[in-house]
């Protein structure tokens, strides 16, 4: 029996099976023999969703995409839902730094990210229901969060790839994620 390839990105099955010369029936060109690499098919969905410009796409961390027209936090999470991904959750200090690039490269002072206390005030969770410690990342800009007139309860990310709380009602620029671990690959 030939093999197949079965990739389900983010609900969406799409069946690579065996046609001629190896090439996949739905996008021609692409060689999907048995030792395609997942990274490459990440990268082909992340082009696919123009998550291009202003956008990065890094092994291993997933494909980013800024958002430079502003809007509140929750209009953001909404756009990024809309698009298939989520506000973008910080796992590492490379993907701060990643992200702090593409912020600097845009010209802008920080973005909204997937984080928020809006359940605990101090209590700050990613878009994921993860707490900003489990999901690997929580260096904040010097003196934040500081939950200034009791209102900054949504989390930005400055061009230094530090954090800082905000009004949720502030309009920003955003970060849409297209997380690696959204995409499964099966044989």
């Amino acid at each position: 029996m030939a093999s197949a390839l079965t990739l389900i990105v983010l609900g969406t099955v799409n069946f690579y099976g065996a046609v001629p010369n190896n090439q996949s029936s739905v996008v021609p060109g692409l060689n999907l023999t048995s030792t395609t690499n997942i990274e490459e098919l990440i990268s082909l969905y992340a082009r696919r969703k123009n998550y291009i410009n202003y956008c990065r796409y890094t092994p291993g961390i997933g494909a980013h995409k800024l958002h430079t027209a502003t809007s509140s936090w929750n209009m953001a999470r909404h756009n990024c839902q809309d698009e298939g991904g989520h506000l973008a959750v910080i796992n590492s200090a490379d993907e701060a730094q990643i992200i702090g690039h593409l912020v600097d490269t845009a010209n802008l002072d920080m973005i909204w990210i997937g984080a928020h206390d809006l359940f605990n005030t101090g209590e700050f969770v990613t878009v994921q229901g993860e707490s900003i410690f489990k999901a690997g990342y929580n260096s904040w800009e010097r003196g934040e969060p500081n939950n200034a007139e009791n209102v900054e309860h949504c989390v930005t990310i400055k061009r230094s790839g530090r954090l800082n709380d905000r009004n949720c009602r502030d309009t920003l620029s955003y970060i849409c994620e297209l997380n690696y671990l959204q995409i499964y690959g099966q044989k």
